[in-house]
């Protein structure tokens, strides 16, 4: 019954990025529900990060807001990139759809900026091509090495 309603959550994720205009679910993928051998604080993250994903299916996003917010330093102080980026994306994408464009558009740079190498840097620059125009999704020169792949 969980893991059928688990299910359903990521299918109604997937569902309501795709009308939004999201061509891929990239960061979603990289946000498995079991994690065999990853520390309890790990696995901690990774529930929250779906019971965000969850609110996002049901557009509770200041919700989701507040359950990402945390998620982000926590993630780039453990180097794991990907999720980081993958963070930073839905934080911006609950900002785009409660209106504040602002924020979204700078999160959605940073995604671009910091974590180019990931999947989630492609979707931000996707809805910033939507949000301030085409000149923003075309790539820019990586940041100086680092490994934040």
């Amino acid at each position: 019954m969980r893991a059928e309603r688990l299910l359903w959550l990521v299918a109604s994720v997937a569902a309501t990025v795709s009308m939004a205009g999201c061509s891929a679910l990239s960061p979603l993928e990289y946000h498995k529900v079991h994690a065999p051998g990853a520390a309890p604080e790990t696995r901690l993250e990774q529930a929250t990060f779906q019971q965000a994903q969850a609110l996002i299916a049901e557009q509770r996003y200041e919700e989701a807001l507040r359950r990402l917010a945390p998620l982000a330093p926590a993630m780039e102080k453990a180097e794991d990139w990907n999720r980081a980026a993958a963070v930073f994306f839905w934080m911006a994408y609950c900002h785009e759809k409660q209106g504040r464009l602002p924020q979204a558009i700078d999160l959605y740079r940073h995604v671009t900026a910091i974590y180019s190498a990931t999947p989630a840097a492609r979707q931000a620059g996707e809805r910033l091509a939507l949000l301030a125009g085409p000149a923003e999704a075309e790539p820019k020169p990586p940041p100086p090495p680092t490994d934040k792949t």
